[in-house]
């Protein structure tokens, strides 16, 4: 979805190698989820978010060339900062240590440290590779989950996590069509 608003909002062509990883990355993630085994509210909740996601990218790129990664940062935590404390009144909870150092780990360096580091560089990557870059993300996730967590993978999973991987190499390399033609 990236590469279409990304053409659709910044007039960005994709490369051939996105168009060739496009349909590997979605392959790969079919693989490595498991299937599709119908469609549930979580199904629907999650192509939301994607579309979400993928817009997002797009307008980070954009703004990010003209507004300071501070500015962004700040707007994006607050926007999150009044919805989630909106939604924290909703169902009570037991608070207690080891979730309020989970949540300051959290959001230190899962967000507000790995959105500035987005923020400051994908101005300079497109935002087509950016989401190609994210492609990575499942892939180690489940590696994770295998080392520190003793999950098993099932050779589906494997083979989708390679075509993952397949299409994070295949959309990285820069190749023009003249040199594409001479492979």
């Amino acid at each position: 979805m990236t590469p279409l608003f990304s053409y659709l909002v910044e007039k960005e062509k994709p490369r051939i190698n996105h168009l060739i990883a496009l349909p590997l990355a979605a392959i790969g993630s079919y693989f490595l989820s498991g299937g599709i085994h119908g469609i549930n509210l979580g199904d629907i909740l999650t192509f939301i978010c994607a579309v979400a996601f993928a817009l997002s990218m797009v307008y980070i790129t954009k703004y990010s060339k003209i507004v300071e990664e501070t500015s962004l940062l700040g707007y994006q935590f607050l926007v999150v900062a009044v919805l989630n404390g909106v939604l924290a009144f909703t169902k009570p909870v037991n608070i207690t240590l080891p979730m309020i150092g989970t949540a300051f780990f959290t959001a230190a360096l899962a967000s507000t440290f790995a959105t500035l580091i987005q923020l400051k560089y994908q101005k300079v990557v497109s935002t087509n590779t950016t989401a190609f870059i994210f492609v990575g993300e499942p892939i180690f996730a489940m590696l994770s989950a295998y080392l520190f967590l003793g999950e098993t993978m099932t050779i589906k999973q494997i083979i989708g996590a390679l075509i993952l991987l397949s299409a994070l190499i295949i959309a990285s390399v820069r190749l023009g069509i003249k040199e594409f033609r001479e492979i």
